[in-house]
């Protein structure tokens, strides 16, 4: 890539058609407008670009990524039998792997362990290669409404406030940002309170020593040590029976990533609250390496607290109420839909908003079994020209705690930027695409829908069928 002149080219005209002059105000336009570059908005912008559609991607921070830019591994991309996430998602992987930042085989292994410093290249050039724009350190601050439409965004930058006019916006900000400020009705945390689920802050630490930890027990035996101790120090992180995981660094001899704290009763979209729980995921990850690790598990002696997440991940905030809801009963009895726009198997995995447990239902994961993910979860009510794509999509609670996966989120991603594509040369609404137009196309980039009946012969929704009331 370092030596690709066509690559460099392509970012310095994407940069220099972006620049504008500092405090004068400006007005950019595009077809479609993606809001958030996690994996989701990766996706959803370079599925959008290659289908043709003059697209703009921003992002807050100064990196692609997300969560996944913080080293968080991949879920499974298979079934137990076969690999059903594919596609653009696919696509993602092998180029983080050829850059020596993925390890594991994806149908087969349960988790992917992640080098994010590799996945940030391999998703700068994925965008910049597809002819999206990209717009970093710029943060979605007003949708400007039309009767049912968007007809711009304004962004807040470090030159002043910018607006962005728009054919379509996709909003994968992982907030629902774009879509709450829009009017769109929302849903937060559990029916019963409204609580999410905790955040976690992934953190990486350096200078293990593998064969005596690894002779010790290995990682068996760093769980069950620190739920020993960890009762009897009190140790700031509220887990007290289990461990997410740890996961050695793809390329990096002697490093690991580790995804174990947990801070709760604080909301993500409240900024004072979410200040409060950077501070705290910081202060047990320092915890965790220098009060556990070191002192009681064989090979940690001579580690270090290498680096910590650039942001603490957030499992849940906003939930759009879409043309579809999907369910726990949709993820757990593995319903197929007939608006299939891609696949996942991953199971209902609730981290508790109150205390140290976890309601993950592997016992569920039946080899062979999947849901697919039905096309209305990504239309929201109440806007014509807005498609939502990763964890703030139209699911309950307990549904999101599978669907927020980042497998799920690049498989949405894609459908999104494809649909919005196709609805901007069509010149047509999200809700009028017909689902087989879009099934095909999707198909023909690789991505798996279902069963081989569906794929040779798929079946069109009709008119958007809904499980909730439309307003």
């Amino acid at each position: 890539m370092w030596n690709n002149y066509g690559f460099w080219r392509n970012l310095y005209v994407n940069l220099k058609q972006l620049y504008y002059p500092a405090g004068v105000k400006q007005v950019f336009s595009t077809e479609v407008l993606v809001v958030g570059g996690g994996v989701a908005g990766i996706c959803a912008a370079t599925a959008c670009a290659r289908n043709g559609a003059e697209t703009l991607l921003i992002e807050t921070n100064g990196f692609l990524g997300g969560n996944g830019a913080a080293g968080l591994s991949f879920a499974a991309f298979h079934d137990g039998r076969k690999q059903i996430i594919r596609g653009l998602a696919e696509e993602f992987a092998e180029r983080i792997r050829a850059l020596g930042g993925l390890s594991g085989r994806l149908d087969r292994d349960r988790w992917i362990p992640v080098d994010g410093e590799c996945l940030k290249l391999a998703a700068d050039e994925m965008v910049i290669r597809s002819g999206s724009r990209l717009l970093l350190h710029t943060q979605a601050a007003e949708p400007l409404r039309k009767d049912a439409n968007i007809v711009a965004v304004s962004v807040e930058t470090k030159s002043g406030r910018l607006d962005i006019s728009t054919r379509m916006v996709i909003d994968c900000s992982g907030d629902a940002d774009i879509a709450f400020r829009s009017g769109v009705p929302c849903k937060t945390g559990r029916n019963s309170d409204g609580k999410t689920q905790s955040m976690t802050l992934i953190f990486t630490v350096a200078g293990v020593d593998w064969e005596p930890f690894e002779a010790g027990g290995g990682y068996a035996e760093l769980v069950r040590r620190f739920d020993i101790i960890a009762a009897e120090n009190h140790f700031e992180n509220p887990r007290r029976n289990g461990l997410s995981g740890m996961f050695a660094v793809p390329g990096r001899p002697g490093q690991v990533a580790f995804n174990v704290t947990r801070v709760l009763h604080l909301q993500a979209t409240d900024p004072a609250e979410w200040t409060r729980a950077e501070l705290a995921g910081r202060r047990q990850a320092r915890e965790f390496v220098y009060e556990f690790l070191i002192p009681h598990v064989p090979g940690f002696q001579r580690a270090s607290l290498a680096a910590v997440g650039h942001g603490i991940g957030i499992r849940e905030t906003r939930r759009i109420v879409g043309e579809y809801v999907v369910t726990e009963e949709d993820i757990c009895q593995y319903r197929k839909h007939e608006c299939s726009i891609g696949c996942g198997s991953y199971p209902v995995d609730v981290h508790s908003p109150d205390g140290s447990t976890t309601d993950y239902r592997r016992h569920e994961h039946i080899p062979g079994q999947y849901y697919t993910l039905p096309y209305p979860m990504l239309i929201p009510q109440g806007v014509n020209n807005l498609l939502v794509a990763g964890r703030c999509v139209s699911a309950t609670h307990e549904a999101l705690s599978a669907l927020r996966v980042m497998p799920n989120c690049m498989v949405m991603g894609q459908a999104a930027g494809t649909a919005a594509a196709l609805c901007v040369r069509r010149n047509i609404t999200p809700r009028e695409l017909e689902i087989t137009s879009l099934q095909q196309k999707l198909l023909a980039e690789g991505a798996y829908l279902g069963e081989p009946t569906s794929r040779r012969k798929p079946i069109a929704c009709g008119p958007i069928l809904t499980n909730v009331p439309v307003t």
